[in-house]
């Protein structure tokens, strides 16, 4: 390990169990022993912790008008960091449903994770440089059929007529893989970039706009549902995600985050 100068924390997990037991406290203590092991580490230079638009935004779409700050960067104190603490809430307490507790505990769970791992580097001031990334319902092409894909295996059980994973969990906002993927490279590898959370909430959508597309892609499959009647349209403010956007075009020469409709095209696991 002495030859490694940067680490990724990516795993999650993604077990959607009822029990915040279960998933929460070792999500948290998972992370700090991770930056722990990368302090011992002199050549580490660089930690990235994928976090999630779940951190900070609850899962359950609230009313429009909600305005997401950036909070404070990693090592200072000037300012309280912004979490979700609605879900953390809904996901100890022993009166909510188990019907969508799991998402609760899953939100809860990235929101802690991150929040003890920023505590984590504030305390200890280790001598590498932390950002995190926090991305949303990721969708595009996965690299290989067998893998699950997180969000995306959601998406491409559509055509084949289930629902039930957007029925708990409403589709909000949407984020290509590679948007995420090259802003993680951003977080690892440029200079400009130091103790910095960067929102990568991507474009604002719903289960409704998802179907109108897989149907352009797949005209003649009556099994794709039919949308929602209603269904709720995010109006949140997210004006930190103009600086991700500002990055993807200095490093990337990107003009904004890639489309709903071009992450299906590209997307081999439902054409």
């Amino acid at each position: 390990m002495n030859d490694t100068s940067s680490v990724v924390h990516v795993i999650s997990d993604l077990s959607f169990s009822d029990d915040p037991n279960t998933v929460i406290p070792w999500m948290a203590e998972s992370t700090k022993i991770l930056l722990s092991a990368a302090n011992s580490c002199p050549s580490i230079q660089r930690v990235v912790l994928t976090s999630s638009c779940s951190s900070v935004i609850t899962t359950t779409p609230g009313e429009s008008g909600v305005r997401i700050d950036e909070g404070m960067s990693a090592h200072t104190n000037k300012r309280l960091e912004i979490y979700n603490d609605a879900d953390v809430e809904v996901a100890w307490d022993p009166n909510t449903p188990m019907a969508c507790k799991a998402y609760s505990i899953h939100a809860a769970s990235k929101a802690r994770g991150e929040q003890e791992a920023c505590k984590w580097v504030r305390k200890h001031k280790p001598h590498f440089v932390f950002n995190t990334v926090l991305p949303t319902l990721i969708t595009g092409n996965l690299l290989h059929p067998n893998i699950s894909g997180s969000t995306m295996s959601w998406i491409r059980e559509l055509p084949k007529g289930h629902t039930l994973p957007f029925s708990l969990f409403p589709a909000r906002r949407c984020l290509n893989v590679i948007d995420t993927a090259r802003l993680h490279c951003i977080a690892l590898l440029s200079p400009d970039v130091s103790s910095q959370r960067l929102f990568a909430f991507g474009k604002p959508t719903s289960i409704g706009n998802i179907i109108q597309e897989l149907r352009k892609l797949q005209p003649n499959n009556s099994a794709i549902p039919d949308a929602p009647e209603s269904e709720f349209r995010d109006g949140t403010e997210v004006p930190p995600d103009d600086k991700a956007k500002t990055l993807l075009r200095s490093h990337f020469g990107q003009g904004g985050w890639t489309s709903l409709r071009s992450s299906l095209q590209e997307s081999s696991q439902i054409q």
